[in-house]
């Protein structure tokens, strides 16, 4: 199955720009939308602090989304990548 680029799959909310995640959908104040492993459906992470939300946001969506649990379970999972 192939992989969806960030063109495709841009945010569909503002603030995102170093989002690099090709799996990030959107996010709110407290959470984190990414693909799901089915088709038209998503995955939420709900976070009880803001902070921790942009943490997430910073750490793994941005700077190091290949060493994120989802990135990798969605390569392993949907797309078949072992390596991920």
């Amino acid at each position: 199955m192939e992989q969806r680029t960030k063109p495709e799959q841009a945010s569909e909310t503002s603030g995102t720009g170093a989002i690099t995640c090709p799996f990030f959908l959107a996010h709110s104040a407290h959470e984190i939308h990414c693909e799901a492993f089915v088709d038209d459906a998503r995955l939420i992470n709900r976070y009880q602090r803001a902070c921790d939300k942009k943490r997430q946001l910073r750490i793994f969506c941005s700077e190091n989304f290949k060493s994120c649990e989802i990135y990798r379970a969605l390569m392993r999972d949907k797309y078949g990548e072992e390596d991920a």
